[in-house]
């Protein structure tokens, strides 16, 4: 019951994050959840491929308008946005693995280990809607915090409404990867701890026999064991997955708030 919750839940708390990374070009518009769950490609491609073109036309034609008027801080924010979407364009089929990835092991999970974790913690959809509501409340606060400071923030003119989008998609920007980072992680972390917790089934190492109400022989022992380790290894792959997805865009985002601090 424990590891269906944590496939559902999984499945369920994405959805703001999912979302959150295809309005800002992380995932492409077109990637759409399956019967399954798994994250697929819609077959009308000529169409979304369409928007998604639009969109980064859109977005370059702003920020190189709005680069020529800026000073070296302003741009810096505009050379971010763009390492970071284009860093999320070159991983974007590693996310997408990561997340399919992530819901093949929770089935194999459900399939393979039939024990109850008798230790654990478990994910609260109340926890991460909390976690998003802070977010979005830090990231309107610092959207306003900044035209209230810029000058002549009383007059709206025309020509500095490009530089307002330019701050309000940056900022959406780090936003949409810490939460999303951080999402995915803490879901890979949860999934060592519950497949650890099985090794509480065991009193004494692996010579006595488990804690269950019928004794086990010597092969279910062994099958046992190298179920778990099959499962730990895979989610040992996951987390390469997950280096490989988020790094570059979390290099080039650290790299920049470095860049700004200096």
């Amino acid at each position: 019951k424990r590891i269906l919750t944590m496939s559902t839940v999984f499945q369920i708390t994405q959805r703001p994050v999912i979302f959150l990374c295809k309005c800002l070009g992380i995932i492409n518009i077109s990637t759409t959840s399956g019967p399954d769950g798994l994250l697929t490609q819609n077959t009308n491609i000529t169409f979304y491929s369409f928007l998604e073109l639009t969109r980064i036309i859109a977005i370059f034609i702003i920020t190189y308008n709005v680069q020529k008027h800026v000073l070296l801080p302003e741009k810096v924010e505009i050379y971010k946005c763009w390492v970071i979407i284009i860093s999320a364009k070159i991983s974007e089929k590693w996310i997408i693995k990561l997340i399919n990835g992530i819901m093949e092991y929770d089935k194999k999970l459900t399939s393979t280990l039939t024990l109850n974790v008798i230790q654990g913690r478990p994910i609260i959809k109340k926890n991460w809607k909390l976690i998003f509501s802070c977010v979005f409340a830090y990231y309107v606060g610092t959207s306003v915090l900044t035209l209230m400071v810029l000058p002549k923030f009383r007059v709206m003119q025309l020509k500095i409404v490009p530089f307002y989008f330019i701050v309000f998609l940056s900022n959406a920007i780090d936003v949409t990867l810490v939460i999303s980072t951080y999402f995915y992680l803490q879901n890979l972390e949860y999934r060592f701890h519950t497949l650890n917790g099985f090794w509480t089934q065991f009193q004494n190492g692996l010579t006595t026999t488990p804690i269950v109400e019928t004794s086990w022989t010597h092969d279910e022992i062994t099958m046992f064991v190298d179920n778990i380790r099959r499962l730990h290894a895979e989610l040992c792959e996951l987390l390469k997955i997950f280096s490989t997805g988020f790094g570059q865009m979390l290099v080039a985002f650290f790299l920049f708030i470095y860049i700004s601090i200096v």
